[in-house]
């Protein structure tokens, strides 16, 4: 879901993404200093010994929710889990020109959303773009940027009659087949083509021009973070175009394409 905060909601959303990361980051070294010792820090002691320095070294955090700094440790422990069982690298540090996120509860029920807002702690009932589609106890809630645009991302518990059935006004829903293609997004067994948006190739050009004036920039100048903008926007709107086509695709007719 999208998220349409003021200003001000969105300089307190920034600065939790950052509380996370400089938490993630701070819980890393530690991780990384207690190998060096032949000690193996779980993410129960890495919060402790955050905790523990925190009021000194980061006085700013007081007024954020502690609960980013949590979460944002409680993945690094699932980040080091994937790697003790090698499904992934070793972690690695955070940057602030990277994707910036945290999670925003503290378990079950802490966070409320009621119909075209959301209340988060710390900061306060935030308007949403649309409703919530599912009804449920919400397990997760999780706070991004991508694009300039905020971005709210809820796990929801859902009862099974409650869920919502996909029906036809016309009657019952078709099963069809589907070959994906590369001159044609798709073939359903029924002979229904549906056209490629080539959304990279409509976009191409604008897409060359930004990268090649990001990269005359001054690296990591206030022209260089504005030109990096627009490199994103373009991104974005290639990613949007192709979920946008797919979307078509899977609610195409009384079809359901699987």
């Amino acid at each position: 879901m999208v998220l349409d905060p003021n200003n001000k909601q969105a300089t307190l959303l920034a600065k939790h993404c950052g509380y996370a990361r400089v938490a993630r980051n701070h819980a890393l070294s530690e991780f990384k200093a207690g190998l060096d010792r032949d000690e193996f820090l779980s993410d129960r002691d890495l919060r402790k010994r955050f905790n523990a320095v925190k009021d000194e070294r980061y006085p700013w955090c007081r007024e954020l929710s502690q609960n980013a700094s949590k979460n944002g440790i409680c993945t690094l422990g699932d980040a080091v889990k994937r790697w003790v069982s090698k499904q992934n690298r070793f972690p690695r540090y955070k940057h602030r020109s990277g994707r910036i996120s945290y999670q925003a509860d503290n378990g079950a029920g802490t966070v409320k959303v009621e119909k075209k807002r959301v209340n988060l702690p710390k900061i306060g009932w935030v308007r949403l773009r649309e409703k919530l589609r599912w009804h449920g106890e919400i397990r997760r809630c999780v706070v991004s940027k991508r694009a300039g645009r905020w971005f709210l991302s809820v796990l929801v518990k859902v009862v099974s009659d409650s869920a919502p059935r996909v029906r036809s006004p016309r009657g019952p829903v078709r099963v069809v087949g589907v070959d994906v293609g590369i001159k044609t997004l798709a073939v359903t067994s029924d002979g229904v083509e549906f056209e490629n948006p080539k959304a990279l190739y409509r976009y191409l050009r604008k897409l060359r021009r930004a990268q090649r004036q990001l990269s005359r920039s001054v690296y990591r100048s206030r022209n260089w973070y504005r030109k990096q903008f627009r490199v994103q926007k373009s991104h974005y709107r290639i990613c949007c175009l192709r979920e946008d086509a797919h979307h078509k695709e899977n609610q195409h007719g009384d079809c359901k394409v699987g």
